[in-house]
């Protein structure tokens, strides 16, 4: 009922995309603002032109597309980590700059602000709510860091030593698709005149050539 309020603990799933909750048991406490009643339309034809579609087995065709690329999606990021652990396990490093870490943590923090911003929850908010500082927040991702900065330098040194550079084509294209995923967007449009954001994109497209690279040698074995 509505003001009905309720605490429990909750164990977020390990593969959680707010890593300092991810596989730890959770205080919750929730209130009901509002009640509602969800009203499901009815499926047929109507419905699918109303969606875009032509008929409803083209809707359907649709969906069932889309569900498949998801899963696709899902299984070909579950293979890249488990590839990456593998090559950083077997892997023997000196100690990570901490100019490194924190540059890992930063994007780790900037990542999880425009996750909120899309869900319409500020940083501020959400840093009041688990009663943490910027700094306690970024404290929290060391670990991540860690394994991000090996990740890094792992790539970089696979790209040198089997020429896997990135080519202005490949980077063109890359711009391109940014730019056609976001049609006149003049806030990416500035960004793509800044060095660092055209760096970081030619640093993704390395990544995905070292990758493609790591697992043509590891899963042919």
């Amino acid at each position: 009922k509505k003001d009905d309020a309720k605490e429990f603990k909750l164990k977020f799933p390990k593969e959680h995309y707010q890593k300092n909750f991810a596989g730890k048991d959770v205080d919750i406490k929730v209130k009901a603002k509002e009640v509602y009643t969800l009203e499901y339309p009815e499926i047929n034809e109507d419905f699918a032109k109303k969606l875009g579609q032509k008929s409803l087995e083209e809707l359907r065709n649709l969906l069932t597309a889309n569900i498949s690329k998801e899963e696709e999606k899902k299984e070909t990021e579950r293979v890249e980590v488990a590839i990456l652990d593998q090559v950083i396990e077997g892997s023997t490093f000196g100690e990570i700059p901490e100019v490194l870490l924190n540059a890992e943590k930063q994007k780790i923090f900037y990542e999880l602000k425009q996750g909120l911003e899309e869900r319409g929850i500020s940083v501020e908010q959400y840093l009041n709510d688990i009663k943490k500082s910027e700094k306690e927040l970024q404290d929290g991702f060391a670990e991540q860091a860690d394994k991000r900065a090996k990740a890094a330098l792992i790539s970089r040194a696979i790209a040198k030593e089997n020429n896997l550079a990135v080519e202005e084509s490949e980077l063109s294209a890359e711009v391109d698709a940014i730019r056609a995923a976001y049609p006149n967007n003049p806030t990416v449009e500035e960004n793509l005149k800044r060095r660092e954001v055209i760096d970081t994109i030619a640093s993704t497209v390395q990544n995905r050539k070292v990758m493609a690279w790591l697992k043509e040698k590891i899963i042919a074995q």
